[in-house]
């Protein structure tokens, strides 16, 4: 158990250490955002495309937003050695004084990301309060971040050791070494990599460019394989001798890999909707994963509440002509439209609340003159449309 233990704990710190950077469009990536999807897609060589797909899918267990600040707070940009995150828990910094060499301090660039660092924290502090923990923990929640854990591990299996000139050396100090130079082959440690590792992948990283005042892992004229340490110079322009044909290890195809997502994310849905039927989950019943359409013409008829999870839901009072008291009702959904028609008798006080999607609501009284009780009508839909009418 322990061996197994200590397995597993340097198997996630060798995640950690070779964790992506990001590749923002500022530096070359092809980013939408803050190229978190693009490093991922280079660092584990898989297409970004498959990376946003998952995310969006995360987004419907409401998870996606929440796991991206994560990977932004966590992942540095592209020639950079500290994230947001160690910038501001550490105060970490890659350069030092030259009359203090013991003495750190902040580059323009690392300032910046260091305030990057406490948005992004407040950002998601302000998710985990305005969060509904019972909602987040459901089934499909706890499924994503399953899946999104796994996903990474898996990426990590199919590829430990990052591709050459991305990431800087783990388990050394900054300013160690002279710039570019180093007792040790410059993407990998012993701690991070063993011998049983493939070989790191070259890929082309001439498009990216470097922070301003920053250099990239990697620059200048390589030694040749068989004179690691650059010992006669003289000798680099000779060719690496012919190396011994290796067996071919079996990889997993990106496609492969974005299949197995979608594949997984289907499969999240799918046992929602059949755990809904089967009541085999508590909180998950045949109820919210249905259309609701409701005409009442009494003020009995007239319930509290409706709401779904998954479905549309249509709420009709032109038949309803008076109230026996003044009354809230809540209209409520997840995910479907919600359409209501309101009664021309009643004085009706709207307040619409929605998410993702269009919203259609009269923004004063209606009915401001009509007699009897009033009815305080409430509208929250997460995604889809609202139409008041």
């Amino acid at each position: 158990m322990v061996g197994t233990m200590g397995v597993m704990e340097t198997t996630w710190k060798n995640i950690w250490d070779t964790r992506p950077v990001r590749l923002p469009s500022a530096q070359g990536g092809n980013a939408k955002i803050a190229g978190v999807c693009e490093g991922i897609g280079v660092r584990y060589q898989i297409d970004p495309t498959l990376i946003r797909i998952l995310f969006v899918l995360l987004l419907f267990s409401g998870w996606g937003l929440a796991l991206y600040l994560v990977a932004w707070l966590t992942m540095p940009k592209y020639s950079m050695r500290y994230s947001p995150w160690e910038l501001v828990v550490q105060n970490a910094s890659s350069t030092r004084t030259v009359d203090a060499p013991g003495q750190q301090f902040l580059s323009d660039a690392e300032k910046q990301q260091k305030q990057t660092g406490w948005v992004l924290i407040a950002f998601l502090l302000f998710i985990a309060f305005t969060t509904s923990w019972g909602e987040a923990f459901r089934f499909s929640g706890i499924a994503a971040i399953a899946m999104f854990v796994a996903s990474w591990y898996l990426l990590h299996q199919r590829t430990p050791v990052p591709p050459v000139g991305l990431l800087f050396p783990t388990g050394k100090e900054p300013g160690s070494q002279a710039e570019g130079f180093s007792t040790t082959d410059p993407f990998t440690t012993t701690d991070s990599f063993t011998e049983t590792d493939p070989p790191a992948p070259t890929v082309d990283l001439s498009g990216y460019s470097p922070v301003p005042g920053h250099t990239a892992p990697v620059s200048g004229e390589q030694p040749p394989a068989w004179d690691p340490l650059g010992a006669a110079p003289f000798a680099w322009d000779l060719p690496d001798p012919t190396e011994q044909p290796q067996p071919k290890r079996k990889r997993r195809t990106p496609w492969v890999i974005g299949l197995v997502a979608l594949l997984s994310a289907a499969a999240i849905g799918c046992a929602s909707i059949v755990f809904a039927f089967i009541g085999v989950v508590p909180w998950v019943t045949s109820k919210s994963v249905s259309s609701v359409e409701v005409r009442p013409t009494t003020s009995t008829e007239l319930a509290d509440e409706y709401n779904t999870d998954v479905g549309d839901i249509s709420l009709d009072l032109r038949d309803l002509h008076k109230l026996d008291h003044d009354r809230e009702v809540i209209v409520e959904s997840n995910i479907g439209d919600i359409d209501v028609r309101l009664s021309d008798d009643i004085r009706t006080i709207v307040t619409c609340k929605n998410k993702v999607g269009s919203s259609s609501c009269p923004s004063d009284t209606v009915n401001d003159q009509a007699d009897g009780s009033t009815l305080r009508l409430v509208v929250i839909n997460d995604i889809g449309d609202i139409r008041v009418s």
